[in-house]
């Protein structure tokens, strides 16, 4: 599990790592049930931390809840993992967030395409958007997992962490540049493979 692997490291700067479960499976239509949790959750944690900047990252059905989440109250920063995100999905609730979509070229279940054409048209409305590739990974995470551990945990510090804390872990300047386009659609191309950085 991502959070109990990377927990410890955000503790050590201040920052609090929680989980949370959906109350029902799938998506539920119009009813949107996921995303209704996720803002439940982001109300409590405004609740116990008061004005705390807050991170959202979710797996597949979560990265789209966390997607369509993104303009709750006290959210600064989204990271999709292997996001569900079909055709048409909104966009508007990204404004003055920052997102981030990572995705596995073997992924099955969920279509990295998909989260492609999605961040090429927010970022070309305006947000800030980016992307990373994991080659050879698939829906599960569990392929390169020390490398979806290592996105995490750099995409939280470089939204949450102070000017002055420790220095970022390894592929915050991943994070960094993927940020900054370099690309006629306005994405860079960032890959991560066999432990080396490609752009």
């Amino acid at each position: 599990m991502i959070a109990r692997a990377v927990a410890p490291r955000l503790a050590g700067q201040g920052i609090a790592v929680h989980t949370m479960s959906f109350r029902y499976q799938g998506w539920n239509g119009d009813e949107r049930a996921p995303v209704a949790d996720v803002r439940w959750a982001v109300e409590r944690c405004v609740q116990r931390y008061g004005d705390a900047p807050i991170v959202l990252a979710g797996h597949s059905l979560g990265g789209r809840a966390v997607v369509n989440a993104a303009d709750a109250p006290g959210v600064i920063g989204v990271l999709g993992l292997a996001p569900w995100l079909p055709p048409d999905e909104p966009t508007a609730q990204l404004a003055g967030r920052r997102l981030l979509l990572a995705h596995g070229t073997q992924d099955r279940v969920t279509s990295p395409r998909s989260s492609f054409e999605y961040a090429v048209r927010a970022r070309a409305e305006g947000y800030d958007v980016a992307r990373i590739v994991l080659p050879g990974s698939g829906h599960t995470l569990l392929a390169r997992a020390r490398d979806w551990n290592r996105l995490v945990l750099a995409f939280s510090h470089s939204c949450l962490a102070e000017a002055d804390s420790a220095a970022p872990p390894r592929y915050a300047d991943v994070i960094a540049g993927a940020f900054h386009a370099a690309a006629p659609d306005g994405l860079r191309r960032v890959l991560i493979s066999d432990g080396r950085v490609r752009v």
